[in-house]
């Protein structure tokens, strides 16, 4: 079966038909039939997003298709680094992070370390979102304590009441973290 997902996907490279290739790139890692492993599937759904995003300008397609790729590896680097690389270029922020939260539900806690982060990022790339990164961090603080990530967007002076804010004094700050953990 893998060959000919292979073949369909060389047929419509030739005919310089960018959507059947990201259509058939998609329908392979989707394939029950196609022994092949998680790895490969990801990597089948990472380039239909790339050229839904680059080629076809589709970015909610190309979300569409790294969902489905963190779907089959929670937490994979690739994609979620695609994914917030998209969210930023294409101002699609409020898009990727209903993608994170339903993608959390899914995701083991242990797996949700690297979601976790990006949902943060996301959450204050946005701007209007402040008390949402700041329930996203302790979370992710709560989950794993020692994360450096975690702990810096916590400090992180935002105007939103979350520690950090004042006049940037670091003990200032520390001291409102400590009163947060305890």
């Amino acid at each position: 079966a893998a060959g000919a997902w292979q073949a369909l996907v060389e047929l419509f490279h030739r005919q310089g038909d960018s959507a059947g290739v990201a259509q058939s790139l998609a329908s392979w890692a989707g394939d029950a039939r196609v022994l092949e492993n998680g790895a490969k599937k990801v990597e089948h759904l990472l380039g239909a997003s790339a050229i839904a995003w680059h080629d076809l300008h589709q970015p909610e397609q190309a979300a569409g298709y790294l969902e489905s790729a963190l779907a089959l590896a929670p937490g994979n680097e690739a994609a979620l680094a695609e994914l917030e690389q998209l969210a930023l270029q294409t101002g699609t922020l409020d898009g990727a992070i209903e993608i994170l939260r339903r993608h959390l539900r899914d995701t083991r806690p242990d797996q949700g370390k690297q979601v976790l982060r990006l949902l943060i990022r996301l959450l204050v790339a946005v701007g209007n979102r402040q008390a949402e990164a700041g329930e996203a961090c302790n979370v992710l603080i709560e989950l794993f304590p020692e994360d450096q990530e975690g702990l810096q967007q916590l400090l992180a002076p935002r105007g939103s009441g979350l520690a950090g804010e004042g006049d940037g004094d670091p003990v200032a700050s520390l001291d409102a973290l400590y009163q947060m953990l305890v």
